[in-house]
């Protein structure tokens, strides 16, 4: 509340009415008079009752008008009026040319806009906010197909993909029209493949190489030709690859005795024994392998050998099934991996590594199981759970639910593999062929925080091959996803044991311990290890602006050739 007049001394009204009068004359108390009722008349300013918390008017306020907001509008204004002495500012001329500052006697110049200040370009010049997202091998395929529709669009909820190389082949982007790599790709192909990520629909594109002072970046930087000239090499993968084999090997095999249930030439006898080992061993759902037909959790592991009974039976017939579609289709120059005696023992080991996918859900089913049953009796001790315990129930029931099949898929699930299909799950966990080359067996859980205002932050399990999963999920090293960071913290050993090996840090070899013609140099060691095995990763932090690196812990990796 300001008052005009004051029987005590000078008022800023005051003030200001004798810089505009200058050595006039005026009588004060008719011009604040005729000004109050102008603008009670023009609706400038309206009585109001000052109230207290209560609702009681305050004292000594009676006749108080306040300025009408409903009668003021906001215009655009260029430029701005500026006191050279107190250097207040104003949006347009005063009268007179007259700072109307308490006591300030300075004069108001017009002062151009300034071309570099950020808030005037923000207001002036048309702009578009960066959304981005992450698109890496670290977000779920379904979450990743999510986010490409949204950026292709064309909605501003998803403008900007910070990519790793899971956008470099095979994406159509559409109406992308710029690309920035953050350096400068290991090889031309890699560098046409980003490029060509943009222009596909309109032919025009920006792409922005930024050259770090790496060697590798320096060098192109300065001979740009080697790059954009270089040669390129068509995509390729090690056809040698044993595991890919074996991979191939069971979906033939497979597909050979759904063949022979139904071969005329077989007896009904034989056809009726395939029919039985393919519903026994590869039932629709998972759960038939850990669940009996009540429901209730096998006691036993589920017994495959039905399976192997039936491989043995035609084992001739499945060898030569598999060898032929080998030799007719793996190139001469890499035919060393599917030799016969390979192929034979992909299919003579077909059954009992069924079996290891068997004990493998089976083992994630008990690790829930025992969680929940420690879990409880902690309950029963405290009266309630830590909110970290609650989460980690809530998950081992859904991994529960989602083993016995109960688990409700939502809308964003209904793309994908379904990990309660048996086939799904076989791919899943490389038994049979994926699309997914970077898919491996080693499950591993993000979990975000018990507690926080983390909205968006949802739980989601990755798969990673065993040397990947050796080399990020180290104890002590973070994992960075979905704009957040992880530490590897929760690890489910698997109940075969461990195993000795000796080591020599010096000569970076391993092998089994005790194993005739093994090292025996002064700097081995043995060291006890254990299999790579599933893990949970804890939420740390989300990532933040004032870290430059990330971070990585330093480990060394040995192996040893088979």
């Amino acid at each position: 509340m300001a008052q005009w007049q004051s029987s005590r001394g000078m008022t800023l009204a005051r003030q200001l009415l004798a810089k505009l009068a200058g050595s006039a004359q005026v009588d004060e108390g008719a011009f604040f008079r005729d000004l109050w009722q102008y603008l009670l008349e023009a609706g400038l300013l309206r009585h109001v009752t000052l109230t207290g918390q209560r609702g009681n008017a305050l004292p000594n306020t009676s006749g108080t008008a306040q300025v009408d907001a409903d009668r003021f509008l906001l215009s655009a204004q260029s430029g701005l009026w500026r006191c050279l002495d107190c250097r207040r500012s104003y949006a347009r001329p005063m009268p007179r040319n007259l700072c109307i500052r308490w006591r300030c006697n300075g004069q108001v110049v017009r002062a151009e806009e300034d071309g570099d200040d950020y808030d005037l370009r923000v207001l002036d010049v048309p702009f578009a906010m960066l959304r981005s997202r992450e698109h890496s091998a670290q977000i779920p395929q379904d979450e990743r197909e999510r986010i490409e529709r949204k950026f292709k669009s064309g909605h501003d909820e998803i403008n900007t993909l910070v990519a790793t190389p899971t956008l470099e082949l095979g994406v159509d982007i559409g109406a992308l029209d710029g690309v920035l790599m953050r350096n400068v790709p290991p090889a031309p192909a890699n560098y046409w493949q980003r490029a060509g990520r943009a222009g596909r629909r309109h032919r025009m594109a920006v792409n922005l190489t930024y050259a770090r002072p790496a060697s590798h970046d320096r060098a192109y930087f300065d001979d740009p030709q080697k790059l954009l000239l270089g040669r390129i090499d068509p995509p390729s993968f090690n056809l040698k690859n044993d595991l890919m084999v074996r991979k191939h090997a069971r979906a033939v095999v497979l597909s050979e005795l759904r063949r022979l249930r139904v071969d005329s030439t077989l007896s009904q006898e034989l056809r009726t024994r395939v029919q039985a080992a393919l519903d026994q061993c590869f039932p629709p759902l998972v759960k038939t392998w850990l669940f009996d037909g009540q429901g209730n959790v096998r006691t036993e592991v589920y017994d495959v050998n039905g399976l192997a009974e039936v491989i043995m039976t035609h084992r001739e017939t499945l060898t030569a099934s598999v060898q032929r579609v080998f030799a007719s289709q793996w190139p001469h120059a890499d035919s060393g991996a599917v030799a016969p005696e390979l192929l034979a023992l992909a299919v003579d080991r077909m059954a009992a590594d069924l079996g290891v996918v068997v004990r493998a859900l089976r083992r994630r089913l008990q690790w829930a199981l025992d969680q929940q049953a420690r879990l409880s009796t902690a309950k029963q001790q405290k009266g309630a759970l830590d909110p970290d315990e609650e989460a980690l129930e809530r998950r081992c029931s859904r991994l529960i639910r989602r083993l016995k099949g109960t688990e409700n898929r939502g809308r964003s699930d209904s793309e994908g593999v379904d990990d309660t299909e048996t086939f799904g799950v076989l791919a899943l966990e490389g038994y049979l062929p994926g699309y997914g080359l970077d898919v491996g067996t080693i499950a591993v859980t993000h979990l975000p925080p018990p507690r926080g205002n983390l909205v968006d932050l949802q739980q989601w399990s990755l798969r990673r091959a065993n040397g990947l999963a050796l080399r990020e999920h180290v104890p002590g090293n973070l994992v960075y996803a979905n704009n957040h960071r992880f530490a590897p913290r929760f690890f489910q050993p698997q109940p075969e044991g461990t195993e000795v090996f000796q080591v020599d840090p010096v000569a970076e070899a391993v092998s089994h311990a005790g194993v005739p013609g093994g090292m025996a140099t002064l700097a081995a060691g043995q060291l006890v290890a254990m299999p790579v095995c599933d893990v949970d990763l804890a939420h740390a932090s989300t990532i933040s602006d004032d870290e430059d690196f990330r971070f990585q812990l330093g480990v060394t990796v040995f192996g040893y050739e088979q």
